[in-house]
C-alpha cells in the first residue's frame, strides 16, 4: 500500500471558520487545479479554513492528484464504491469542522474569489441559508443555451410542484451554518442529480425560512459538466422522489417529529441532565472520549483546552452537540470563567514522549500550576475534583504487576521525568488539597490505552504500527520487542473513569487492562488485522522505557466492580477502522 497524505489541521491549530467540500468523480484533469485556486484566494483571507476534497469511488487517479497537493488546510477523503453527488456531500459535511459549510464544483466552475463574499452576506443576515444564483441580475454567468432552456424549464417545475420561492435551486454553491447543513444534509436520500433541490426542501419544511440567494461568477467547464438524456431522466425521477416524500408522505417533518419525540425521551432517560462539567484538556484522546460520552448522559459540558496537544479533529466531534462549548485555555493561568460547576475533570497534560519531550518545561508547568489552578477552581466551586494520573509514577517497576501501593522506581533527574515527576507532583498535590482544604478529589492512574480520537502523530506505540501498517512502511520496534504492555481500549476505560468519577472515592486507584502483550506481539497482531505487508524492524530503544508494564486491578474490582470486557484484537480492529475512516 502507498503511504497516504493526510492533510489535516495542525494539532493545536484554530477551528476553521470555513470548509469547504468538493465532490469529485472522474476530475483527474480539473482537481489540482480547482484545489490550487482556493487554497490561493484563502490563504490571503483573515480567518481559517479547510478544504475537504470527497472522492465518490472514482476509477481514475482523482484521489492521487488531490493528494497531491501540499496545502496543510486540505483533507483529501474517499471510499468505495461510486455512490453518487449526495452521498458524497453527506460524508463530506459529517467530516467538517468549519462554522459555516459549502459545497462547489470540482470542476473549477466558480471563481473562489466570490466564497467570501457568501461567507459575509450570511453573517450580515444570519442566514441558515446563502444561495448562487445564476437569474440574480448581477450574476455573471458563461453558459451554454441548451443548459439555459433546461435549465428554466426545470425551475419552472420545481416551482409548480414545490412552491419554492427561490430563482435557481442547480447553481452549485451553497453555504450554510454547520449546524443547518448537520441537521438537512443527514435527512437527505437523494443520493446524486437532485440533492440540491431536495437539500432545500428539507429545509423549508423543518423551517428554515431565512435563506437568501446572492448574484455568482460562473464560467461552464465543459470538461468537467456535461448533461444529456440520460441525466435528464434521472433528474426527473429523483424530483418526483422528492414530492412524493415531501407532499404526499409528509416525510420530512415526519422525521423531525420522530426524531424530537426521541430526544425528549431521550432526555428523560439521561443520567447526567442537570449537572456542570468542566473538563481540563477536553479535546485530546482520553479527554474528547470521556467528554463525549458526559455529553451523550445529558451533562452540560464546557471543555477548557490550549490546543497544544488537543486534536481539532475530536472538537468537531463534540460540536455535534447543544449540551457542548469550548473555550480555548491553557490551565497555566487562573481561570476565568463564571458558570457554577459540580465537577472539576482535569485530563490536561501532553501523554505520549513524543509530545511532552517538546516543552518538557510546560509538561512540568502543566502538571503543577495548572492541577493548582483547577483545585483551587474546583474548591471555589465546591466541585468535585478528578485526575488522571499515570501508570508512569511506577517508573521502570522492580514490582510485577504493580499495585497503587507501590512506591515505583523513577529516575527524577531525566529527560523522561518531567512527565512521571510531574505527575508524582500533581499526586502529591492533591492530596494536601484533599487532607488540608477538604476538596473532595480522586486520582486514577490510567495505563495503557487505546481507540478512536487518537491522534495519528502522537507518537504511541498503538498509533505508529496501525498508521505504518496502513501506508506499507516497516513498523519500527524501538529496542527488542520483548517489552511488554498491557493495552486497555477506550471504551473500557471511559466506563470505569465515570464510575469513579460519580462516586466518592480518593483513590489513587489503578484502571486499565491486566493482559499483557509484548511489543512485537502487538506488531504482528496490527499486520495480521490490517492485511499489511510491512516488514518488523528494530531501532534504537526509547529513552528511560520500562522493560514491563501490568496494572493490578484487585482494588478497582472490589470498590467499583469493573473490569474490561474488549479484548485486543477487537479494540484494534476497532481503532484501525477509525483510522482509515480519517484518511489513512
Amino acid at each position: 500500500m502507498a503511504k497516504p497524505f493526510t492533510p489535516t489541521y495542525e494539532v493545536g491549530g484554530p477551528v476553521p471558520k470555513l470548509s469547504i467540500i468538493i465532490p469529485a468523480y472522474n476530475e483527474e484533469k480539473n482537481i489540482y487545479q480547482t484545489i490550487d485556486r482556493i487554497v490561493k484566494v484563502h490563504d490571503r483571507l483573515g480567518y481559517d479554513y479547510e478544504v475537504l476534497v470527497v472522492v465518490d469511488g472514482s476509477p481514475d487517479k482523482t484521489a492521487t492528484v488531490a493528494k497531491s497537493h501540499r496545502s496543510k488546510n486540505l483533507r483529501v477523503l474517499s471510499y468505495q464504491p461510486n455512490r453518487g453527488k449526495g452521498y458524497a456531500l453527506k460524508y463530506g459535511t459529517s467530516h467538517a469542522l468549519g462554522e459555516i459549510i459549502t459545497f462547489t464544483d470540482a470542476g473549477g466552475d466558480f471563481d473562489p474569489k466570490q466564497f467570501d463574499k457568501f461567507v459575509k452576506l450570511l453573517e450580515i443576515f444570519d442566514a441558515d441559508f446563502v444561495l448562487g444564483s445564476k437569474r440574480h441580475p448581477a450574476s455573471k454567468v458563461n453558459y451554454p443555451r441548451r443548459r439555459r432552456i433546461f435549465s428554466k424549464i426545470y425551475q419552472l417545475m420545481i416551482k409548480i410542484l414545490f412552491g419554492l420561492n427561490v430563482t435557481d435551486t442547480q447553481a452549485g454553491l451553497k453555504f450554510l451554518k454547520r449546524d443547518v447543513a448537520r441537521d438537512v444534509v443527514s435527512r437527505a436520500l437523494v443520493k446524486q442529480y437532485a440533492f440540491d433541490l431536495e437539500m432545500l426542501v428539507i429545509a423549508h419544511q423543518l423551517g428554515y425560512k431565512r435563506i437568501f440567494e446572492a448574484p455568482i461568477e460562473l464560467d461552464f467547464n465543459a470538461v468537467s459538466s456535461g448533461i444529456n438524456f440520460k441525466t435528464i431522466k434521472k433528474m426527473i425521477i429523483d424530483t418526483l422522489a422528492i414530492f412524493y416524500r415531501a407532499r404526499i408522505l409528509n416525510y420530512y417533518r415526519k422525521q423531525k417529529m420522530i426524531k424530537e419525540k426521541t430526544q425528549k425521551i431521550q432526555k428523560i432517560g439521561k443520567k447526567l441532565v442537570g449537572r456542570n462539567y468542566l473538563i481540563a484538556g477536553g479535546a485530546g484522546f482520553l479527554g474528547a472520549n470521556l467528554t463525549k460520552k458526559i455529553l451523550e448522559e445529558g451533562g452540560q459540558v464546557v471543555v477548557v483546552d490550549n490546543l497544544q496537544t488537543g486534536n481539532i479533529r475530536n472538537l468537531g466531534e463534540l460540536k455535534k452537540f447543544k449540551n457542548f462549548r469550548f473555550k480555548k485555555w491553557d490551565i497555566c493561568q487562573p481561570l476565568k470563567i463564571r458558570d457554577h460547576f459540580d465537577y472539576v475533570l482535569n485530563l490536561a497534560c501532553p501523554a505520549s514522549p513524543p509530545k511532552y519531550y517538546l516543552d518538557p518545561i510546560k509538561t512540568l508547568e502543566t502538571n503543577s500550576i495548572g492541577t493548582e489552578n483547577l483545585l483551587k477552581f474546583a474548591n471555589k466551586n465546591n466541585a468535585r475534583f478528578f485526575h488522571t494520573s499515570t501508570s508512569e509514577v511506577y517508573g521502570d517497576p522492580k514490582e510485577h504487576p504493580q499495585k497503587e501501593s507501590y512506591s515505583g522506581n523513577v529516575e527524577p533527574y531525566a529527560m523522561r521525568s518531567c512527565y512521571d515527576e510531574g505527575k508524582r507532583y500533581a499526586e502529591a498535590l492533591i492530596y494536601q488539597a484533599q487532607h488540608q482544604k477538604n476538596v473532595n478529589t480522586g486520582v486514577v492512574r490510567v495505563f495503557n490505552t487505546y481507540g478512536p480520537m487518537m491522534d495519528p502523530d502522537d507518537g504511541r506505540v498503538v498509533s505508529n504500527f496501525v498508521k505504518q501498517a496502513l501506508s506499507g512502511e516497516d513498523i519500527t520496534i524501538q529496542g527488542s520487542g520483548r517489552q511488554t504492555r498491557s493495552f486497555c481500549f477506550v471504551d473500557d476505560l471511559v466506563e470505569v473513569m465515570m464510575k469513579f468519577i460519580h462516586s466518592d472515592l480518593e483513590g489513587p486507584i489503578n484502571i486499565g487492562n491486566p493482559k499483557e502483550f509484548t511489543i512485537l506481539e502487538l506488531a504482528k497482531k496490527v499486520i495480521e488485522l490490517t492485511g499489511s505487508k510491512s516488514k518488523i524492524i528494530h531501532i534504537e530503544p526509547a529513552i528511560s522505557d520500562p522493560k514491563i508494564r501490568r496494572p493490578d486491578i484487585t482494588l478497582v474490582k472490589k470498590l467499583l466492580g469493573w473490569q474490561p470486557k474488549i479484548e485486543l484484537e477487537e479494540g484494534l480492529k476497532r481503532t484501525i477502522d477509525w483510522f482509515s475512516e480519517i484518511g489513512f
